[in-house]
């Protein structure tokens, strides 16, 4: 279906309002057995809502389960796939290939969503490592957008070592994870010098 591009808040809307009227949950939660319909779902919801063809995969993202590690790997890898394709939209087909291909992995044993978010991005043929893995890391133990998650381990960790007083490693990891952005490559070095001068005043104290 051809249509005038929508703006998040109106995209967001549109699905809410399709929602309302479904029966079943729209939500994907990261079961691969569950792929090929939801796929349908969001056809079938781009259709009724009058939502563009260009954009099912913004709204299939903004139709994963929030809670899942899988949301934030998928946004990030929309947007690495938009910066280096330059494109306006990632395609519908290559969405769907690459969340089996996401999906698939996860549900294996011993792989985990770092492993997984570090998966390969093919844009027009050729494979784009994603950041998104240490991100991610940073994210499950606790250094998040909103700050240092309560009860995490990096609510620890400040708790033990650093108390109100954060600085260095800490407040860079703070700021990558809270950002999801890379820093200059002089606060990585500095860090980097800082891990190893702790490693080695551990090994001297022992």
């Amino acid at each position: 279906m051809a249509g005038d591009h929508l703006n998040s808040d109106k995209l967001k809307r549109c699905l809410l309002s399709w929602a309302l009227t479904t029966e079943s949950s729209p939500l994907f939660k990261g079961s691969s057995a569950k792929l090929g319909s939801w796929f349908l779902t969001i056809e079938r919801a781009c259709r009724q809502s009058r939502i563009p063809d260009t954009q099912r995969t913004e709204a299939a993202i903004h139709l994963i389960y929030d809670e899942s590690p899988l949301a934030d790997v998928m946004k990030e890898r929309e947007r690495v796939y938009k910066e280096k394709s330059e494109e306006a939209y990632w395609p519908w087909a290559h969405f769907k290939r690459d969340i089996v291909a996401i999906v698939m992995k996860s549900d294996k044993p011993g792989w985990t969503w770092k492993k997984v978010a570090g998966i390969a991005l093919i844009v027009a043929g050729a494979a784009v490592l994603v950041p998104t893995a240490g991100i991610l890391a940073l994210n499950l133990i606790g250094f998040t957008p909103a700050g240092v998650a309560l009860g995490s381990l990096a609510a620890l960790i400040q708790s033990i070592f650093y108390g109100a007083a954060t600085g260095g490693l800490f407040s860079l990891l703070q700021m990558l994870g809270a950002t999801a952005s890379v820093p200059a490559i002089e606060a990585i070095v500095l860090a980097a010098v800082a891990t190893r001068a702790g490693h080695m005043a551990l090994r001297n104290r022992d």
